[in-house]
């Protein structure tokens, strides 16, 4: 027989396995720019402003660009392997990265507000991102990326659910008398004297009662 605490055992989930469409189509738009300002360098600054350059023209941009498209075909579904993340009973738990892992832990009690957002594209696969907002920070906490629109609602009322009940919890953590709320000290008689008076008064009385 366990009589150690309960098992908090994480159960990971993975994001929607569309993610990797929207983050392919993001990774695309940002290689159209990245090599777009690559190959207009090599063509109007490195291959005529300076002397000597070694590289024949627009190798160099063209290297960036067949680079980043690599990165776009492969990235999305790295992220999509490691992108996992886990609703515990006193935090929300979240791993994700690259090349850099990290493992993230968010205490329940410090999340404030929950949003449910969704930009054009993710709507356009439709999907939505649940937004934390923890207690000290003016931003976004952390994003959970790739979730059902059902979904996320009931992630966020799950979530504002819980930290309604931890915080009456708290309020409610004065003993109480018959159930009313208020410290027992306050149900006390005012016509009681303090103690010590009690007591004095109690010796008052066996020291000159009657014969």
């Amino acid at each position: 027989m366990n009589d150690g605490p309960p098992d908090d055992t994480p159960e990971f989930r993975r994001v929607d396995p569309r993610m990797r469409r929207l983050w392919f189509s993001e990774e695309l738009f940002g290689t159209v720019l990245l090599g777009g300002g690559a190959l207009a360098l090599d063509r109007f600054v490195l291959s005529t402003q300076i002397d000597g350059w070694p590289i024949p023209r627009w190798w160099t941009g063209a290297a960036v660009v067949v680079g980043l498209l690599l990165w776009a075909c492969v990235s999305p579904g790295l992220r999509y392997r490691n992108w996992r993340y886990a609703m515990r009973q006193h935090d929300v738990l979240l791993m994700y990265g690259i090349v850099w892992k990290v493992r993230r832990s968010i205490p329940r009690l410090r999340i404030q507000h929950v949003d449910v957002r969704a930009g054009p594209l993710s709507r356009m696969v439709g999907l939505v991102h649940l937004t934390l907002f923890t207690a000290g920070t003016g931003d976004a906490d952390a994003v959970i990326p790739g979730l059902l629109p059902e979904q996320a609602e009931g992630m966020r009322d799950a979530l504002l659910a819980a930290n309604a009940r931890d915080a009456d919890e708290r309020r409610g953590g004065t003993p109480t008398v018959g159930g009313q709320g208020a410290p027992a000290d306050e149900h006390a008689s005012a016509s009681d004297p303090p103690t010590g008076a009690r007591a004095a008064h109690d010796a008052f009385d066996d020291d000159h009662g009657p014969a």
